[in-house]
């Protein structure tokens, strides 16, 4: 008989739960044609998602472009880009043709734009860039024009130029006060945008605000942290949440808030995992998803995490069925969210798909021990989660478990930091 041993094991859950039909989690859908990452995607106004542009190999900039169907679960290819790219920024215009800008390729930097036309299929090219740059931003303002800003080419920019749709044509405007790439821009309710962090040589926390009744750039508060590599997104209160980023060889979990009524940025919740190169969307519900990412200085992150808004606090959600760093993540008209594409560990790069179903929350179980990875393959164990006594066999890289009635424990995965995860649901 196999020996059993007794991990006492102190551990959280998430409170939230659900018995409904189907359970938050990522399951695959279909693949793109053409494995990518450091590509773009966008929502067209008939629900179908644009992928476009990005790389495979070591920054082998791409044109191929396909179609993500949600109905059928499909990709299919679209007319290419004219010109291959990757780092670049891809927007979605008010007439709903989309505008792909600069970026690089072949190591050269790229002062090209071309604007996709959705009932066609195939893409043009309009008016260039006045200054060619990657690790842009490009933000819709009110007016219809898009506003460039940043960048990189041979060093950090602080220039930001105007796309009119109506012209086709880029104008200089209002320069920044600092120079930001690796950035992010968001536009407020009050129609500014604010560009926060990024890097000049090493990460910074400065922070400005762009109006575009006057062309100006105005300083704002800082962030509280250098970051760069870090995502922002609008909350449904009008504040900015950004998350992770990277400084000097610390990659971070830390998150922060930016009030628009005050200038001023304030601590929020900590991701459960630091991450850079990962992706942040708005659901339906007003909660944030995070996806994929890696720490710099450490291991991929396979699971996602959902911010709060209410409550200020993160909670990890299901892992994704791949690890994904640079990939996209799309919300979909049927509140799911399409996360396409990106690199795994030891550079290869995806061309799998899959969805996130927000679903009915499940409790989460994180499971905490140093030694956890020298347990042996095959061997019966107990945990005792929370005064409850779990029964499981490690198999590996799956295991089986029993318990009481109450519950029905699912393997997850064990990490590079020792954590082992469970999903719990109520029993029917």
């Amino acid at each position: 008989m196999k020996s059993i041993h007794q991990l006492f094991i102190f551990a959280f859950c998430l409170l939230l739960t659900g018995r409904a039909v189907a359970d938050e989690d990522f399951v695959y859908t279909g693949s793109m044609s053409t494995a990518r990452y450091a590509h773009k995607a966008i929502l067209l106004h008939s629900g179908k998602v644009l992928v476009a542009g990005g790389a495979y190999g070591v920054d082998i900039a791409i044109s191929n472009a396909e179609l993500y169907d949600p109905t059928s679960g499909s990709w299919t290819n679209t007319g290419s880009l004219n010109n291959a790219r990757l780092h670049y920024t891809l927007t979605l215009l008010p007439n709903g043709k989309v505008l792909a800008a600069g970026g690089l390729a072949s190591g050269s930097y790229l002062s090209s734009a071309e604007l996709y036309d959705p009932i066609t299929g195939t893409w043009t090219n309009t008016g260039s860039l006045n200054v060619a740059r990657m690790y842009h931003t490009a933000t819709v303002l009110p007016n219809g024009k898009v506003l460039v800003s940043g960048g990189h080419n041979s060093s950090s920019l602080s220039s930001a130029e105007l796309y009119d749709p109506n012209t086709g044509v880029w104008t200089t405007t209002g320069s920044m006060n600092s120079s930001h790439h690796y950035h992010t821009a968001t536009i407020l309710k009050n129609g500014k945008v604010l560009v926060a962090g990024g890097a000049q040589i090493n990460a910074i926390s400065i922070a400005e605000l762009y109006d575009p009744n006057t062309g100006i750039w105005t300083a704002t508060g800082s962030m509280t942290t250098h970051r760069q590599s870090h995502t922002a997104i609008l909350l449904a209160n009008g504040k900015v949440l950004v998350a992770g980023g990277y400084y000097v060889g610390t990659t971070f979990a830390s998150s922060e808030l930016y009030d628009p009524n005050t200038g001023n940025w304030t601590s929020t919740g900590s991701l459960n995992y630091a991450r850079i190169h990962h992706t942040i969307t708005t659901l339906p519900n007003g909660k944030i998803l995070t996806t994929g990412g890696v720490i710099a200085e450490g291991p991929y992150q396979i699971r996602g995490e959902l911010y709060e808004p209410s409550t200020g606090a993160w909670a990890a959600t299901p892992p994704m069925n791949s690890f994904r760093i640079v990939h996209t993540a799309t919300m979909l008209p049927n509140g799911k969210v399409l996360v396409a594409g990106g690199q795994i560990p030891g550079g290869g790069v995806l061309a799998s798909a899959e969805i996130y179903n927000p679903g009915p929350r499940i409790n989460l179980i994180r499971a905490v021990k140093p030694a956890f990875s020298g347990l042996a393959v095959g061997t019966n164990y107990q945990l005792q989660i929370s005064g409850n006594l779990i029964n499981w066999t490690n198999q590996g890289s799956a295991f089986t478990a029993t318990t009481n009635s109450m519950v029905y424990p699912q393997y997850w995965d064990v990490d590079g930091w020792g954590s082992l995860f469970f999903r719990l649901q109520v029993a029917p």
